[in-house]
């Protein structure tokens, strides 16, 4: 039984591969390694092909050693449009040039090859996460946002959900830095599931589903060996998760995010060590600093006492939960604007000192 389930499994990809979104012509193959970048765009209904990209993520993938590596980019990065010759902008923007394009920007910066791609857009998330039933993802933090909840630990999402918590960044004093990991941690459950006999369960609605939703050049041949070599190798797979980072600033009036080319350097050692055969550990390979100072100022202990203090300032937070909800992020913005500091919402060390806390 477990036999005829494989082959009907692979048989049901032969029939998605050629008949769907994956490339039909290509005939390329891969060893044990491969790059993709996945690009979340800023749209629903129809996938069209030219738009901002809201998500950037590469995927450095090794068969052989069940290693994952994925790298976030952030979609304010500011970096040199590909065959420009110098001309720069939000990585996001260069989505409205076609995928192509947005993909040699990408190799051009990171000096990189990547040959793939895989787009999303948010109607198509929503489709694609509820055909899976959910999805169970860690957060890392506590936090609202729109009409959900989110708890630290582990969460089952539904499509509308997971999408929330993919777009979100102004609960978190690190904005997009955090988004950005709460993307890969999406990525990283999404490997889980595709790597257990669940899925067989869902596969029909699965397929289905991202028809019309997903675009890839990925070659079909590629898609079927992948597919045979996961049903005949049920190792776990270690997903390891690199955020690239910059300095806040400015083109013009807009936003951008200057490159941190530490980080970008460091992702192109972590890219080479998975490509190589290493394996990576998360904690000793691919900290990300900023992150990781930065989650003081979310631990619900601080928050409370932040509302406590906007209360007895003023500035209404509601009763003190640990969470930034509207409420709290309204208190912080009105507080901030009233004492000459930046009006954003996030609660940081400016704030904290304004407030006397003498955190």
């Amino acid at each position: 039984m477990k036999t005829m389930k494989k082959s009907l499994w692979i048989i049901a990809v032969l029939i998605f591969t050629l008949c769907m979104g994956f490339s039909a012509h290509a005939q390329e193959q891969y060893d044990s390694t491969f790059q993709v970048y996945f690009s979340g765009i800023d749209n629903r209904g129809d996938l069209i092909p030219e738009s901002r990209t809201d998500a950037n993520i590469i995927i450095t993938v090794n068969t052989d050693t069940r290693q994952i590596l994925l790298v976030h980019i952030p979609r304010d990065y500011f970096v040199e449009l590909a065959g420009s010759n110098g001309y720069k902008d939000k990585l996001t923007h260069y989505g409205n040039y076609g995928i192509q394009t947005l993909l040699d920007t990408v190799n051009q910066f990171l000096g990189t090859s990547i040959p793939w791609y895989i787009r999303f857009n948010f109607g198509g998330f929503v489709q694609f996460i509820d055909a899976m039933g959910g999805i169970d993802v860690e957060s890392e933090y506590e936090f609202s946002a729109g009409d959900y909840h989110f708890t630290a630990g582990l969460n089952h999402l539904n499509g509308d959900q997971a999408l929330v918590f993919a777009r979100e960044r102004k609960s978190f004093s690190t904005g997009d830095r955090q988004r950005g990991r709460d993307q890969m941690q999406l990525i990283k459950a999404a490997v889980k599931a595709f790597s257990n006999g669940e899925f067989l369960r869902s596969l029909p609605s699965f397929l289905k589903s991202i028809r019309d939703c997903l675009e890839t050049n990925v070659p079909y041949t590629v898609a079927l060996e992948l597919a045979g070599a996961q049903l005949m190798d049920d190792r776990p797979w270690n997903v390891v998760m690199y955020g690239l980072n910059g300095t806040d600033s400015t083109n013009g009036s807009a936003y951008v995010m200057e490159p941190d080319m530490n980080t970008v350097e460091q992702a192109k050692r972590l890219m080479e060590r998975v490509l190589a055969g290493e394996s990576l550990d998360q904690n000793a390979d691919a900290v990300d600093t900023d992150i990781a100072s930065a989650r003081d100022y979310q631990s619900p202990d601080l928050i409370r006492q932040v509302q406590t203090a906007l209360n007895a300032a003023g500035y209404d937070c509601g009763t003190p939960d640990g969470i930034i909800g509207p409420m709290t992020q309204n208190a912080v913005r009105a507080y901030q604007a009233a004492n000459g500091l930046e009006s954003d919402g996030k609660i940081n060390m400016e704030l904290m000192n304004a407030l006397g806390m003498g955190y």
